[in-house]
């Protein structure tokens, strides 16, 4: 994608590169750093501006390890890939990885108003006591999806959580297990 001399001229892959950079910052693999420099000189000062320089601090330890690791529902390459081939680029803002109704991972701008199991199919409050447990003792984190709303969960073949969602759990266990 961004070998293509055209999206490299219009300045596509310099912008769908820092979404990637930005995401990873946003994850916690790069730590952003200004440095000062005591070096005199013309071509020092043309180099850095005014005796200062921004650094990106890549943890490629950290980084090579969570990449094919799936400590979550989808990897970081996965979540990666999705960056680079989005339909839209956007600079501003905080990226998140949501679940649409083919229980296929998404990128929006949005975050996710519902969270889901990916293994057990089913959807609640971000605030759930049962899902913070599980995720407290780490055992929910590699199965963890995000939904937008109840709709997608829904179709995704989710169904509501017993704990933190118990009317509308009644209400899907009367319609679904009815004998």
């Amino acid at each position: 994608l961004c070998y293509e001399q055209s999206l490299f001229e219009d300045g596509e892959c310099f912008k769908r590169m820092a979404m990637v950079l930005r995401f990873l910052k946003q994850k916690g693999f790069i730590q952003e750093m200004e440095l000062e420099s005591d070096f005199e000189g013309k071509e020092w000062k043309k180099i850095i501006g005014e005796r200062r320089i921004g650094l990106c601090l890549i943890d490629m330890d950290a980084f090579n390890a969570a990449v094919n690791r799936k400590s979550q529902a989808w990897s970081l390459k996965d979540e990666i890939l999705l960056i680079l081939n989005t339909q839209e680029i956007k600079l501003d803002g905080k990226y998140y990885i949501l679940t649409n109704e083919h229980c296929e991972p998404y990128l929006s701008f949005d975050g996710g108003k519902l969270g889901g199991h990916l293994k057990l199919h089913i959807y609640g409050r971000l605030d759930c006591p049962s899902a913070l447990r599980h995720l407290a003792k780490g055992h929910y984190k590699k199965n963890r999806v995000f939904f937008a709303n109840e709709e997608k969960a829904v179709a995704a073949g989710f169904r509501p959580c017993a704990v933190c969602m118990q009317k509308k759990y009644i209400e899907w266990k009367n319609v679904n297990l009815e004998v």
